[in-house]
């Protein structure tokens, strides 16, 4: 079971929380967002993945194998659309795809600041499929290939798709923060040809 405080939980008693990160991870939610986790150094050194660091109860572990089951079917169609315009397709797009869904899911409408959440975030590097010692991602690699899905209708419609049948979960969990105005965002710069 992980342990979750707010920033202000944290400055009124670090000394406790650290303690209490000897046992179990820490997870520090900032503006009720998923900032950083606490780790004891014998409990980071210990896993071989970050699976093993996200609780089997938390509720992003059932929404990745949802997205899996939903998004198989289309991996193929997807990856064209990641490698279109010549590029070489240097990132599985399954990583691409589920990178694509955290920005709803938690409300990051930025490239460049989803690109360091992942770097640092042990729930992100698992959902995307990064292990805890893998090298982060190539910048502008990323983002061009998350661009591109963002500006392609049907991985927007299967972004979509998916958010609408998580919601329920998605909004009733202090974890997530759903973002459907990113989602008529990217359907509007789509239509307009804006990618």
């Amino acid at each position: 079971m992980t342990l979750k405080v707010g920033m202000q939980d944290l400055d009124k008693g670090l000394s406790k929380i650290v303690d209490a990160a000897r046992e179990q991870p820490v997870q520090v939610f900032r503006y009720k967002t998923p900032w950083v986790w606490i780790v004891s150094h014998e409990v980071w050194s210990r896993p071989t993945s970050a699976s093993s660091l996200v609780p089997d109860d938390h509720p992003i572990r059932t929404v990745r194998y949802r997205v899996d089951s939903l998004f198989a079917p289309h991996v193929a169609a997807l990856r064209s659309v990641v490698a279109e315009r010549g590029a070489a397709v240097l990132l599985p797009v399954e990583l691409v795809f589920r990178a694509l869904l955290l920005q709803p899911m938690y409300s990051v409408r930025n490239e460049q600041r989803l690109l360091e959440q992942i770097g640092y975030n042990i729930l992100f590097r698992w959902f995307v499929g990064l292990d805890l010692h893998q090298q982060s991602l190539p910048k502008m690699e990323f983002i061009r290939a998350l661009q591109r899905l963002q500006g392609h209708e049907r991985a927007i419609q299967l972004v979509g798709r998916i958010m609408a049948e998580l919601s329920p979960s998605l909004e009733s969990d202090m974890e997530f923060r759903p973002d459907p105005d990113l989602l008529r965002a990217w359907r509007a710069r789509g239509r307009s040809g804006a990618i």
